[in-house]
């Protein structure tokens, strides 16, 4: 079934959510056949290694972990580190008629799915990619920012070649960019642009929970945990 989205005019079929609701036999049966895909796709190792998000073994943490300790590499050979970050436009609960593109909320196969569905997220030798569900983290070394950002731009051609053939939507909104170095520039990078959109340059960026700035000092991440929890223990 379908159900709308909260603050979305329900004229439109893509301010609606697809949601799954089936009997708990159905469940049951979802559940087993989930084994036998997880197993299929470890045995042929059809899920990359950069993806993060809803395999055994792996968890939230453990992404922003790799994407840090990238930056860190950076810093400690002296190069300059471009991220990308990107935000996949309703990754779980795009509809269309026909349905061409979706997987519905509540079911435990959709994570899976997704996997498999994007499991040919193009590479490049000159940067990683990180992968989790919905935010994606493209980090770039190089020994200047200018080529750092030529490398990526590169990038983005051929990633918006994939997106456009798998029907995958990219929130150019929440799609921000930054320079990781130790010294702030006053000067601002060549611009970054994703299907001709140009992506802001930001010097702070929430990654899976995790506030990271552009010299990574934690700084804005200590103080909005130190903000929360002043501000839960008034409730108390």
């Amino acid at each position: 079934m379908v159900i709308p989205k909260g603050g979305k005019n329900s004229r439109f079929a893509e301010n609606y959510r697809l949601i799954s609701l089936i009997s708990s036999l159905g469940k049951i049966f979802q559940k087993i056949l989930l084994n036998y895909i997880l197993k299929h796709c470890e045995e042929n190792n059809r899920i990359p290694d950069f993806y993060h998000g809803f395999r055994q073994q792996t968890s939230t943490q453990h992404q922003p972990l790799h994407v840090t300790n990238l930056i860190i590499n950076g810093f400690n050979n002296r190069t300059c580190t471009v991220g990308l970050f990107l935000d996949v436009k309703k990754a779980f609960d795009r509809i269309q008629r026909p349905i061409l593109a979706s997987t519905p909320q509540g079911s435990i196969l959709s994570p899976a799915l997704y996997n498999i569905y994007t499991c040919d997220f193009p590479t490049d030798d000159n940067l990683t990619v990180c992968l989790f569900a919905a935010a994606d983290a493209i980090i770039c070394n190089s020994s200047t920012v200018n080529e750092a950002v030529n490398l990526t731009q590169t990038y983005i051609l051929k990633l918006q070649v994939w997106l456009t053939k798998w029907r995958v939507a990219i929130n150019t909104e929440k799609t921000n960019a930054i320079v990781f170095r130790k010294n702030r520039s006053l000067n601002s990078p060549p611009p970054l642009q994703i299907f001709n959109q140009t992506i802001a340059w930001t010097f702070e960026i929430n990654y899976l929970g995790l506030l990271l700035n552009d010299n990574l000092t934690y700084r804005p991440h200590f103080e909005a945990v130190t903000k929360n929890t002043e501000k839960n223990s008034t409730l108390l």
